[in-house]
């Protein structure tokens, strides 16, 4: 089990609180070993589980060295190592985390993208406009907290094997969103 699965499993449920399917999506990522398994392993990893049985998503590998196929996440890495991590250290983990909130409020709602011109927060609105802002704030965590609160769902992960249907669903809030203004229906918000 990887961080990066923890986070994911995290971030599903967030979201499954306002009713957002990720549900076809294709979540994309390196081929680090946190969402690989070794070349000549037939086994599935946790992570591409979730992702495909919880999710209802496809989980894609960019090519080998392609590092410009992740170049948002590698920008956006290196703002938070320079404005974050970098500007001072923490005294804290409480400190940590106020930080990160702190941090998170600015790049989204006040931080202007110079690549796409406006805010992240005003970029999302405009695709969907009846998103309430609470869920786009993602409460900052420490993940190795969050093992005990996940670890019924990480039990289940651990003994599924790659041809179960195992997916977590969680109780959440009925959704105010369908789909972009665009494309507006009955149902929860997809993204």
């Amino acid at each position: 089990m990887t961080h990066a699965t923890l986070f994911l499993l995290h971030l599903h449920r967030h979201f499954q609180e306002y009713g957002i399917s990720l549900s076809g999506s294709v979540i994309q990522t390196d081929n680090g070993t946190e969402f690989t398994a070794p070349w000549n392993s037939r086994k599935v990893t946790a992570f591409t589980q979730v992702v495909e049985k919880c999710l209802g998503a496809t989980h894609h590998l960019i090519p080998p060295g392609a590092k410009t196929y992740q170049s948002d996440v590698e920008s956006f890495h290196r703002l938070v190592e320079e404005y974050l991590y970098a500007a001072e250290p923490f005294g804290s983990e409480k400190e940590s985390l106020r930080k990160a909130v702190l941090y998170q409020a600015s790049f989204n709602c006040t931080r202007k993208n110079s690549y796409k011109g406006d805010t992240p927060l005003n970029l999302v609105r405009e695709t969907y406009p009846g998103l309430p802002l609470e869920a786009l704030v993602f409460i900052p965590v420490i993940l190795d907290n969050l093992l005990v609160p996940y670890k019924d769902e990480l039990a289940q992960l651990a003994k599924v094997g790659t041809g179960s249907t195992m997916c977590l669903h969680f109780p959440g809030k009925s959704s105010v969103l369908d789909k972009p203004a665009s494309r507006r229906s009955s149902g929860g918000y997809r993204a």
